[in-house]
Order: structure tokens, then sequence, then C-alpha cells
């Protein structure tokens, strides 16, 4: 068994590097199916990370009336206080709302000069407890808060995660379609070019035949050659997703895009860069045994 084993991928290799035109293409193939999957998994899994963090901190801002005397503040203070969903809360001048904003915008430091003042109102940001974290307890909290003295407006952050989900559902429904497609697409090109070359040593595979082999000894070298044509395509793969993703990251941070620190927060763990390559090999292997199973019908 092992010395089968050996010629299997002695004979395999040997293939593939002989054979280096027709395999590329089913290399390229695989690796562009691997690469689309590989992007679509760093963005699902990147904005899952958005979305857990965002639904842990599920954060209500009050914003008050200009100029709020200190016993309507201190009214406001105690209803807070009371609320039983607020887990807790902190008040934030409109000096402090200001100097935040130029923290995250220094291109607009001169803005409160070109607009003749501060526009940022007080406010409050409520924290709130885990057990009301859910879109109809928060507008409940958000209309009562509404009806108190003093606020003007009322704003929560709940609805956008609700969005963010619904649209990550509907990329992960396009990017298993795209990723589907392409897999397909990089089977039949897999099977494809091992029966282009089954077809090359078909007098070898007759002679084969006459001795013996069976055809489980005929298949080993074919099913060996298309499982390295997905196992290098897996490997490339990954170095083309970690390339992209360096390329991408540094460009974001040349530029302090906010999204830097989300979107690309972190790349794939070593179980998906496992699962890519051992997907890679799959689909080779599944290429070849169609092809080969077929030819030796006939």
């Amino acid at each position: 068994m092992l010395r089968a084993i050996k010629y299997f991928l002695r004979e395999g290799w040997s293939s593939l590097w002989h054979n280096k035109g027709a395999n590329l293409l089913s290399i390229a193939i695989i690796i562009v199916s691997l690469y689309v999957l590989g992007v679509f998994l760093v963005l699902s899994t990147n904005f899952n990370h958005i979305l857990a963090r965002w639904s842990e901190n599920v954060q209500v801002n009050i914003y008050l009336e200009e100029n709020l005397s200190e016993p309507a503040l201190l009214y406001v203070q105690e209803r807070l206080s009371i609320l039983p969903e607020i887990g807790e809360f902190v008040y934030i001048s409109k000096q402090e709302a200001l100097q935040r904003f130029q923290t995250l915008f220094p291109s607009l430091q001169t803005l409160p000069d070109d607009i003749g003042g501060n526009p940022f109102p007080p406010s409050y940001e409520l924290k709130i407890k885990k057990e009301y974290q859910t879109i109809d307890g928060i507008k409940r909290l958000a209309s009562r808060l509404q009806r108190l003295d003093g606020v003007k407006e009322v704003s929560y952050d709940l609805q956008w995660i609700e969005r963010l989900s619904a649209v990550m559902k509907l990329i992960r429904v396009i990017g298993i379609f795209l990723v589907g497609v392409l897999v397909f697409s990089a089977v039949s090109t897999t099977s494809n070019v091992i029966r282009l070359l089954a077809y090359a040593r078909k007098d070898e595979i007759d002679i084969m035949k006459l001795v013996g082999a069976s055809n489980w000894f005929i298949k080993g070298p074919f099913l060996v050659e298309g499982m390295l044509q997905g196992f290098i395509a897996g490997i490339i793969s990954i170095g083309l997703l970690y390339l992209s993703y360096r390329l991408v990251s540094y460009y974001l941070a040349l530029s302090y895009n906010l999204l830097f620190g989300f979107l690309l927060f972190t790349f794939l763990p070593l179980e998906y860069w496992l699962g890519i390559i051992g997907g890679g090999t799959l689909v080779g292997l599944i290429g070849s045994f169609i092809s080969i199973r077929k030819f030796l019908r006939y």
C-alpha cells in the first residue's frame, strides 16, 4: 500500500510538472474561486466582529436643548437614574462634544470659526442593560425619553445594527451563489484537464489494463494530480488574499479612513486558511475523480 501511494505521488507530481500549460489553467480557475471565497470570508468575519461589538454596547444618545438651566438638567439626570433599562449614563458638554469631533476629524478643526460658534448640543450617552437590548425595547425607551422636558432629540444605533445584519445576510447569499458558480467552473475545468491528460496517456492506460492493473491503481496518479492542483491553488489564493489585505490596510491607514478600524480589523484565522486549502484540494480531487471515472468507462 505504501509503495502504491509513493507511486501515485511520484506520477502525479511528474504529470503536473510536465503538463504545466494545461494544469496552469485549472490551477488559475481554482485560485479565482478560492480568492473570491476568501474575500467574502474576510468581509463576513470582520462584519460579524463589528456587529458583536456594537450589540454588546448598544448606546442611546439624548441631545438636550441649548442653554438648559441647572434645575432642568438635574431633572433629566434624576429621570435617567431611575429608568430600569439604563445601566449607566455620561454627560457630554458642548465643549467636550466639539473636542471629540475635532479628534475624529482633524481636517475640520476650523469648523466652529467657519460657522460662527460651537454647533454641538449638550447630551447624555446612555448604556442599555443587556436584557433590554431589543429593537422594541429601545423604541419604547426612546419614546419615553423624547417626552422629557429639556430633551431635543433621541438617537440610538440598534436600528443600524439590524440594517447591517440584513445587508450581511444579502451579501452572504450573493457570496454563496457566486462562489458556487466559480467552484462548479473549477471542478469542470479540472475534470476537462485531467480527461485530456488521460487521453494523452491512453496507450499507457490500455497496457496497464492488459497486465491486470485495477481501476483504482490507474486512477491514483490522476487523483493525486487533481489534488495537487487544488492544494497549490489554495496556498496561492491565501497568499494573494493576505497580500490584498495588507495593501488595502496600508492604503486605508494612509488615508486615515475611519473604516480601517472596523472593516479590516483582522485577517482570517488559521482554521480558515486550512479550510480554504482543504477546499481547493477537494475541488481538485472531485474534478479529477469525475473525469477519470468517465474515461475508464469507455
